[in-house]
C-alpha cells in the first residue's frame, strides 16, 4: 500500500499531510514551559511555608506572656486551662527589662478572653512544668500576636512536700523547747521526791508491821 493510498479517507480523496507544517521544536518548548510553571508553583509554596508560621498551617495560633524568671521551663511543654491540655510552650525571648517573653502555640479550637493570665505551675514528681491559663471573663478574646500578662509561681508537689516538711519541724523544735522548759524539769523533780517519800513509807510501813508481830508474839507467850 502506498504512502497516498494510507492517508485517503472513506470518500476516496486523500487527507493532506500536516506534519511538515507542524515545528519540530514545539514539543520541546512546551516542556520547557511546563518545567518553569512547576519550577515556579514549587517555589511559590516554599516561599508561603517559610513566611507563614508554621502553627498557622496546624490550625494553632500563638500569643506571649511575659514573666520575671521562666523557672526552668521547656520549650514543648503543656499549657493547660482548666486542666485541659490546649497547647504548648513554643519560644522564649530575654527582653531588656530583665522580663523573658514566653511564646505559647495555643490550639485554634480553644479561646483565650484578653483578660485572662498565665502563672508558671511548679515542678511534679516526675519533673516537668506547666503554664496554667488562668481564663479571665472578657467577652473578648485573644488573637494571634497578642499578649497576656503573667504572675507569681504557684507551688507544686515537690514545693508543697518542702514546706511541709519546714512546718513539721517547726512543731518538732517547739515541743522541744516545751520538754526542755523548766516547768517541765520541775515536774520531773517533783516526781522523783515523791517517788523518794514513797520509799520512806513504805520502809516505815515495814518497820512497823515488824514491830507488830513481835510485840504479838510476846503477848501469846505471856498468855
Amino acid at each position: 500500500m502506498s504512502e497516498e493510498q494510507s492517508v485517503r479517507g472513506q470518500n476516496g480523496r486523500a487527507k493532506p499531510d500536516l506534519s511538515p507544517a507542524i515545528p519540530r521544536d514545539q514539543a520541546g518548548r512546551e516542556l520547557r514551559v511546563g518545567v518553569f510553571v512547576l519550577a515556579g508553583l514549587v517555589a511559590v509554596g516554599v516561599c508561603l511555608f517559610l513566611m507563614t508560621d508554621p502553627g498557622t498551617l496546624r490550625g494553632r495560633y500563638v500569643i506571649v506572656t511575659p514573666i520575671a524568671d521562666a523557672g526552668g521551663i521547656r520549650k514543648g511543654d503543656p499549657v493547660l486551662m482548666r486542666g485541659v491540655n490546649i497547647g504548648r510552650v513554643n519560644d522564649f525571648a530575654m527582653t531588656l527589662d530583665g522580663e523573658v517573653d514566653i511564646s505559647l502555640e495555643i490550639d485554634g479550637r480553644w479561646e483565650i478572653p484578653k483578660d485572662s493570665r498565665t502563672q508558671l505551675a511548679g515542678v511534679g514528681l516526675f519533673g516537668g512544668r506547666n503554664m496554667v491559663v488562668l481564663r479571665g471573663t472578657s467577652p473578648e478574646m485573644v488573637v494571634a500576636g497578642d499578649t497576656i500578662s503573667g504572675t507569681g509561681e504557684a507551688g507544686g508537689m515537690i514545693e508543697s512536700a518542702e514546706a511541709l516538711g519546714q512546718t513539721a519541724e517547726g512543731v518538732l523544735t517547739q515541743v522541744r523547747k516545751v520538754l526542755d522548759d523548766p516547768t517541765v524539769n520541775s515536774v520531773r523533780s517533783s516526781a522523783s521526791e515523791l517517788q523518794g517519800l514513797l520509799e520512806q513509807l513504805r520502809s516505815i510501813a515495814t518497820l512497823q508491821r515488824n514491830e507488830l508481830i513481835t510485840l504479838t508474839a510476846s503477848l501469846n507467850r505471856s498468855a
